[in-house]
Order: structure tokens, then C-alpha cells, then sequence
């Protein structure tokens, strides 16, 4: 959660829960809007932060473009605009989940199911210092094309995986038909996240599989101040074509090399990363060793050339009847 003072947080923690319990009738819609329509200056703040927190199903983004009608939507979201002038510019982190959090389509490396090594590490870390866009602290935010149905198995997935706190925008059953569809919906999602959060910049971060570039063209063509970076985890067969604002990385340990050279990270941050990254992988079990052996090689090649050779691992064997390995 974005950093609050104590007292400050423990009341937006309190008046967020109540808000949260409200939405579950509809004759809630009145006194959780009259609620946040008297919040005001930090309090305001500190309360939207808390209820990026999902309570019973519904983020703040629910709340406010699911739950709320027209009217009431158009005038919260009107006090938040005047209440935010004054308020403090921060980083926010939005990441995709599939191949971007963990295997899952495309990745022709990794087990299914599996968490990226370093990826939690970056994610927390990414902007989280000051930074010409400000500090981060938001809450980790998760956007996805997947329907608004499966939002909450979908966070309980993300809990058990040990992903941090954080808040989940969904799309459609429809918005999962084609890589154009995902990406208009995705970007439905992140202009909602702008408009609730007037002040704060955000780094995205997705793939090369499915609709994420295409998200991340209009995201930086369409609100180029207000995006900080973007990174794209590359899992596509074909080679990645450079795209103007885009960080193509291999590794997480990769990517936080080349957040670092954007002022996203800190030299210390980058070695905390590869740490995780190095533990988490030599950890993990590969059903086939030329996976296993891609995979290790490709974080062995991007520690060297960091300078940090003793985290290098070794290469497991690999039968002589055995195909090349598979590469990213």
C-alpha cells in the first residue's frame, strides 16, 4: 500500500473496510459515495489507497466504475480531480500476468504455473525510490483481459504465488477473443487507473505474446506523461522488432539492469533482484533438462555481463539424443 503515516492509515484501513462491506447491497451506493465525496486532502488519498485493496470481490476500480451509477461515478470522480492538485506525484507498477508474472501460453522455457525468478523482486521494486516521476508505494496493480468473473480466483491465485497486495482490473469474455480485443480492453483498465489516480505515473509491464505491445503503443502514444516505462518480457518465436518507449528484456534480472539505466532502480535494487532471481531458479525443477539448461544459461549470460560471476550457475547435462535447446 502507498506509505501513509500510522494513525492516517489506520483510519483509511477502517473507513475502507466499512465502504467495502457496503457494496455488497445495493443501498450502499448512496452512503459510499457520500463517503468519499466528504473525504478530502490526504484523507482522500490515504482512503483511495486502502480500497485498492480488494474487499469481497471489488477493488476500488469496481466500486467506482461497476458498482456506483453514471451519476454517482461522474461526481466521485470529479472530487478526485480537484482533491488530487495538491497531492504528490508517485510511481505505480502495472503488470500483466500471463508470461509476464508466470508461464503460461507462449513460454516455451519455463514450467507451467511457474513464478518468473525475480519477478516479485522487481515488481516491488521498480520505482519504488525517488525517481523524476516520484516514489512508488502504490499497490502492486495486476491488468488483465481475463473476464471480470474469474477476478477473484484470479487474486487468490496471485496470493498463493506470494504476490503482494495488490488490486486486480479484469476484462470481458469478450476482450479475450483477439490480441486486439485484449489490448483495447487492457487499455480501458489503464485509463480508469489514471482517472483514479491523477497524479501518479505508471510503469507497465506485459509481453510479447498476446496483446501487450499493441497496449503499449497507445498507452504511450495516448498518455505519454503519464507512462514512466515500459517492459516486455519476450516470449514470441520471432526475434523482437525495437519499438520506440519499449524495454524488450529476456530475465528479470535483465530488466532491472535496464530499469536502473532509466533512474527506476538503484545499483543496490539490481543486485537484490539478481539474489532472488538466482535462488528462486536454482530452486525450481525442470521436467527437461534442455529447458533447464536455456533457462539458466540465459540468466548466466545476463549476470556476467552485470559482473556478478558468482552468481552463475551451473549447466545441467544434457543427453547426447537431446534437440537444441529452446531459446527465447
Amino acid at each position: 500500500m502507498m506509505a501513509m503515516g500510522g494513525g492516517a492509515g489506520l483510519v483509511a484501513a477502517l473507513e475502507a473496510a466499512r465502504l467495502h462491506a457496503l457494496t455488497r447491497t445495493d443501498a450502499g451506493r448512496r452512503p459510499v459515495t457520500d463517503a468519499l465525496l466528504a473525504a478530502r486532502g490526504r484523507h482522500l488519498r490515504h482512503l483511495l489507497a486502502a480500497m485498492d485493496y480488494p474487499a469481497g470481490g471489488r477493488d476500488l476500480e469496481r466500486v467506482v466504475f461497476s458498482y456506483l451509477d453514471e451519476t454517482q461515478r461522474e461526481a466521485v470522480l470529479a472530487h478526485i480531480g480537484v482533491e488530487s492538485a495538491a497531492w504528490p506525484g508517485a510511481v505505480r507498477v502495472v503488470v500483466d500476468i500471463d508470461d509476464t508474472l508466470f508461464a503460461s501460453l507462449h513460454d516455451r522455457v519455463y514450467p507451467h504455473g511457474v513464478l518468473y525468478p525475480g519477478a516479485l523482486a522487481f515488481l516491488t521494486r521498480c520505482g519504488s525510490g525517488p525517481t523524476k516521476h516520484g516514489r512508488g508505494g502504490a499497490p502492486l496493480t495486476v491488468v488483465t483481459a481475463r473476464p471480470e468473473m474469474l477476478e477473484p480466483g484470479t487474486w487468490r491465485q496471485l496470493t498463493r504465488l506470494g504476490v503482494p497486495a495488490l488490486a486486480v482490473l479484469s476484462g470481458s469474455v469478450t476482450s479475450v477473443a483477439t490480441d486486439g480485443a485484449m489490448a483495447d480492453r487492457k487499455a480501458v483498465n489503464v485509463e480508469r487507473l489514471l482517472v483514479l489516480h491523477p497524479k501518479d505515473s505508471l510503469v507497465l509491464v506485459g509481453d510479447d505474446g498476446q496483446g501487450d505491445l499493441d497496449l503499449a503503443r497507445q498507452a504511450l502514444a495516448e498518455w505519454p506523461s503519464r507512462v514512466a516505462a515500459v517492459f516486455i518480457h519476450h516470449v514470441a518465436s520471432a526475434p523482437p522488432s525495437p519499438v520506440a518507449g519499449v524495454t524488450f528484456f529476456d530475465n528479470y534480472v535483465d530488466a532491472a539492469a535496464q530499469a536502473a539505466g532509466l533512474g527506476l532502480l538503484q545499483p543496490g535494487d539490481v543486485t537484490r533482484v539478481a539474489h532472488a532471481a538466482h535462488d528462486e531458479l536454482a530452486g525450481l525443477r525442470f521436467a527437461d533438462p534442455a529447458r533447464e539448461w536455456a533457462a539458466r544459461d540465459a540468466f548466466n549470460q545476463t549476470v556476467m555481463r552485470l559482473g556478478h560471476t558468482g552468481l552463475v550457475l551451473p549447466l545441467p547435462a544434457l543427453p547426447d539424443v537431446t534437440v537444441t535447446p529452446p531459446a527465447y
